[in-house]
Parts: structure tokens; sequence; C-alpha cells
């Protein structure tokens, strides 16, 4: 699977969210794979030989569940069932994952219901939502996903050199400096700007720990910007946005 450097580094690190959205004509062989690296016991997740790895391969896994098929619906009944056996204890492995297939067909009911596992539902758990576009799934629950796209690998690899970079530039706090990488911004497309703010969260937070004082109320203005990005606000705004957040504050 040819996942960018920023995933094979949070794999590795085992630093994996308890909710994905994975979207593209690949996603099942996503999910398969990340699957894989939920479970595995080897050091280098996934290793592809522990029992748990062999496992998810043969499709046998006890604790990662298969809810739907894609190009049909999903049911009430399947949602209810889901949400009930959340709350089961894994069978063998420390995490027991849900892939859920076709999530768009979710009625808003459906959604809703889901969002509140995805909130109060045990630490072990978590939900893969394969769908073709995140866009038809309802902001609340897009909200407490990652998202990995399939068709835009390329740009992830791209976009990690650069999420380091404007990690470092909010560390080292010269508001020049930050002022023209963020004017840079608006010429991005809405897709690799949100990917970047993933990105840039994820690389700010492994420098908490150099000056928390300063650095907490900027990965908290980071992330305000990237949630207003799950409703309709152009990439002009958003640069904007973020370049007042991080110099203001």
């Amino acid at each position: 699977m040819n996942l960018s450097e920023h995933w094979k580094n949070r794999l590795l690190r085992r630093q994996l969210p308890h909710a994905l959205l994975l979207t593209g004509e690949n996603r099942r062989e996503m999910a398969d794979y990340l699957a894989s690296a939920y479970v595995c016991e080897g050091a280098q997740p996934p290793c592809g030989e522990c029992l748990h790895c062999r496992k998810v391969k043969m499709g046998i896994h006890p604790d990662v569940i298969v809810i739907g098929e894609d190009g049909v619906s999903l049911k009430v009944d399947q949602v209810r069932a889901l949400r009930a056996d959340a709350y089961v204890r894994p069978n063998e492995a420390e995490r027991k994952i849900y892939v859920v297939e076709n999530s768009q067909t979710l009625n808003q009911s459906g959604q809703n219901a889901l969002l509140k596992l995805l909130e109060e539902g045990p630490d072990y758990a978590a939900f893969f939502f394969l769908l073709p576009n995140p866009e038809q799934l309802l902001p609340t629950l897009r909200s407490r996903c990652e998202t990995i796209r399939g068709e835009t690998y390329q740009t992830e690899c791209q976009n990690d050199h650069e999420a380091q970079e404007f990690s470092n530039l909010i560390c080292q706090g010269n508001q020049e400096t930050l002022i023209t990488f963020c004017v840079g911004l608006e010429k991005k497309k809405r897709e690799e700007l949100v990917l970047l703010l993933d990105q840039t969260i994820e690389e700010l937070i492994s420098h908490l720990t150099e000056n928390p004082e300063r650095l907490l109320p900027r990965l908290d203005a980071l992330r305000e910007v990237r949630a207003s990005c799950e409703y309709t606000v152009g990439v002009g705004h958003i640069a904007g946005w973020l370049m007042a957040a991080l110099t203001e504050k």
C-alpha cells in the first residue's frame, strides 16, 4: 500500500485515530491494510507476518468486522447491531475494527447514532467509513474522523515536507514569515489545504513539549480553523483566518 510518509510514520508510532473516512477506488484495499496495522503485533505495523496480520489477510480475524457491502444500502438493523457489538471487548487483539461499507447510504438518524458512539464509545473500538466522497456524510460526523483519500497519495507525499515547514514556522513564531506562508496557501485547492492542516496539527503536537504555553494556543487555533473546513468556507477565507489566528496569539 503506497501510503504517504505522514501515515507511515503514524502507523510506526501507533498514533492511530479511532475513526477514519476512506475514499477512492481502492478504499477497501486501504481498509484491509489499515486494519492489519491496528491489530498488528509486529515492530513495524502492519508486519504482514504476525498471526493478526495473517488473519486479516484471510478475512477471518474476529476483531475486524465488516458492516454492509459495496453497492448495497446500509440498514437500520445493521447500525443497531454495530452499536451493541462495539461494547463487547475484542476477542484476540487490543483493538476492534469496524469497516462500514457504503457509508454514504446511512440516513441522518443512523449517522447521529454513530456520532454518539464515536464520542462516547470504548477506547479499543475503531471505525473505518468507506464512501466515494466525505461530503456525503453530515459535518458533525466528518469532524470526528480523519480522511485518507486513495486518489491523493501523491499529494499527501508532497505535503509532508510542507507540513513540517509550517509546523517549524509556527514553533519559531516569526510573524512576517508566517504571514508570507499563509498568503501562499490561497493558491491551494481546498482538499490540499485540508490535508496540510491535518498533517501540520500532527506535526505541531509532536513539538508541544518544547514550549507548551506558547504552542497550545496555536494548536487550538489550527484545530478551530480545520473544523471550519467542514462547512462552505473559501480557501482564501481559511488562509486569512489562519494568518490572523497564528499571528495574534
